[in-house]
């Protein structure tokens, strides 16, 4: 064993005889029912059960494979095999509620509560209008949901709060065209053109006199 092992080993030691002494020896006490050892937490006698008849149910089981997977045949051994769910000792992870019932809850608890402020404003002589002008929730219904914040369910409702840019119409003349030259020298068809000459005087030029503005800037 190493230096490192032993370090630990002794380290883990010390930790359990702490706990002893300050809990007492669990292994001492004679308890009826199944107790943990650190908490002393009773178990439910379901899991007392379980853990009784867990070698039984274990060899039940793998007989049972044998059985219909190797000698009767009557089973693919690729099948998945089924989990137990057995209770054990690990505390149940509790049930997240549903969106139905924490509805519910709170309009329960805002009726309990708009009561309650309802008495007390009618033995003070308040204003009605006043009360009525303040929530009586934790949180905005419209931005929070349950306390958390509040998502779309389709990404469809994210287009009701953008506001569709209008695209203005294009004025009908320019005061001033830049247009890129060697872009236009391909763009232009060049049919009947032989020379230079000829392309310049049919093609490019009457193109730029076409432009509907007063300057026309070639870059």
């Amino acid at each position: 064993m190493g230096l490192s092992a032993q370090k630990t080993f002794k380290k883990q030691v010390n930790n359990l005889v702490d706990v002893i002494r300050t809990m007492g020896n669990p292994f001492l006490d004679d308890f009826p029912e199944l107790v943990t050892l650190d908490r002393r937490d009773c178990m439910d006698d379901a899991v007392a059960e379980a853990v009784v008849n867990l070698e039984q149910l274990g060899k039940k089981q793998y007989q049972d494979f044998v059985k219909a997977v190797i000698k009767d045949r009557t089973i693919s051994i690729t099948n998945p095999i089924k989990k137990n769910k057995l209770p054990l000792y690990g505390k149940r992870p509790s049930r997240a509620k549903s969106k139905q019932s924490k509805t519910i809850t709170a309009l329960q608890n805002n009726v309990a509560l708009f009561a309650q402020l309802y008495i007390a404003m009618q033995s003070r002589d308040a204003d009605l209008e006043e009360f009525f002008s303040h929530e009586v929730q934790g949180f905005p219904p419209s931005l929070s949901e349950f306390g958390n914040l509040r998502l779309p369910n389709a990404k469809s409702e994210l287009m009701k709060c953008i506001i569709q840019p209008q695209q203005p119409e294009p004025p009908p003349t320019f005061d001033c065209r830049i247009c890129d030259g060697a872009v236009i020298v391909h763009c232009l068809p060049v049919t009947g053109a032989i020379t230079f000459d000829d392309y310049a005087d049919k093609v490019f030029i009457p193109y730029l006199r076409g432009q509907d503005s007063r300057r026309v800037d070639v870059v």
